[in-house]
């Protein structure tokens, strides 16, 4: 229902009191009352109704705004919470991918580390030495000629 089709306290008043007795009795209980003072208070009852229906159409106008803000808030609220929720979600993740890529780093830097550690260790210098001398015996061997070796066998009979 609007605002217009609504009847306030003055336009009830107006309706069923004032303009009713006087628009059907002119005349009420003996006293006479002049045109004029009739038609001033039906311009004065006019204005207040025009007033109160101007009034109960902004009042109505106020709380369908009011409802419409309220509505709009409440989805605001509820993107908002996706929002959150996503940006949440997005957070958590990169602080995963963060942890796993600190990890992986720290795994690498150790594995370094230690073929560093072990390349520098004695062990691998008497290897490198023993790989050495392997080497120049093998070139040694392929620089040998091939000599010539006679055998004579020497029977008593």
């Amino acid at each position: 229902m609007t605002a217009a089709a609504e009847k306030g306290p003055i336009q009830r008043w107006a309706t069923h009191i004032v303009v009713g007795h006087i628009k059907k009795k002119p005349v009420r209980e003996g006293y006479a009352w002049e045109r004029t003072d009739i038609d001033q208070i039906e311009l004065l009852v006019k204005y207040a109704t025009f007033s109160e229906a101007s009034f109960m159409d902004v009042i109505s106008s106020l709380k369908s705004n009011y409802d419409e803000a309220n509505t709009l808030w409440q989805n605001y609220e509820k993107k908002l919470e996706n929002f959150r929720s996503m940006v949440k979600n997005d957070v958590t993740s990169l602080e995963a991918n963060a942890r796993k890529t600190t990890d992986a780093v720290h795994k690498m830097n150790k594995a370094y580390g230690d073929a560093i550690s072990q390349m520098t260790s004695k062990e691998m210098q008497v290897a490198i030495e023993n790989a050495e001398r392997l080497a120049r015996a093998m070139e040694a061997l392929a620089a040998v000629q091939a000599q010539k070796l006679t055998f004579e066998i020497a029977d008593k009979k």
